[in-house]
């Protein structure tokens, strides 16, 4: 157990252990309004925000101890599908799918970005998956749902410098993903 001093340290502390597939995380932490429920939706975002390093998003349960208490106990467990080392091999062929699908070139414009959505389209066919959105989907199985799009193109924006995000939605009442791209003041939804 680590005891820790703000969310951002449990943010960054998540986030280690996401990337190394670790299934367990106990911390201290002396906070009023963090739940597991809240700590769950970091781990989320964590996943949205990092394709490229954590390909797989666990599924994140949280105990905590006491409940109503300011110096509280949180036990955070993540079960993950598959094991470390195949998500480890999983990074480097979604690594070497980045490299190959945007490019050697490093610009960030509009065009560029535009570019990028371009490749992910002649790559990647779509259709709605029923498993968890992964970019390796779209990547390297060239199939994808909007989450697996919205992944990849993310991860393909990361190695070009181009700032993006994953924003998550509803489409005709069902959940749905896609990605805000800002181009020195202007923001584009892709």
């Amino acid at each position: 157990m680590i005891s820790l001093n703000s969310t951002g340290e449990l943010r960054e502390q998540l986030l280690e252990n996401m990337r190394s597939a670790l299934p367990r995380l106990a911390v201290r932490m002396n906070v009023q309004n963090l739940t597991g429920d809240s700590i769950a939706a970091m781990a989320h975002r964590l996943y949205l925000d990092n394709p490229l390093i954590l390909v797989e998003e666990p599924e994140v349960t949280v105990s905590v101890y006491p409940q109503d208490s300011l110096s509280r106990i949180f036990e955070i467990d993540m079960l993950y599908e598959k094991s470390a080392e195949i998500l480890e091999q999983e990074k480097l062929e979604l690594r070497e799918a980045v490299v190959q699908t945007a490019g050697g070139a490093s610009g960030n414009g509009i065009g560029d970005a535009a570019q990028l959505a371009e490749a992910l389209r002649e790559t990647c066919r779509y259709r709605r998956l029923e498993d968890e959105s992964r970019a390796a989907h779209a990547l390297l199985d060239g199939i994808g749902g909007s989450g697996d799009l919205a992944l990849a193109y993310l991860t393909l924006c990361q190695a070009r410098g181009i700032k993006a995000v994953v924003v998550e939605g509803r489409l005709e009442q069902e959940e749905h993903y896609w990605n805000i791209v800002t181009i020195g003041e202007n923001s584009y939804h892709v």
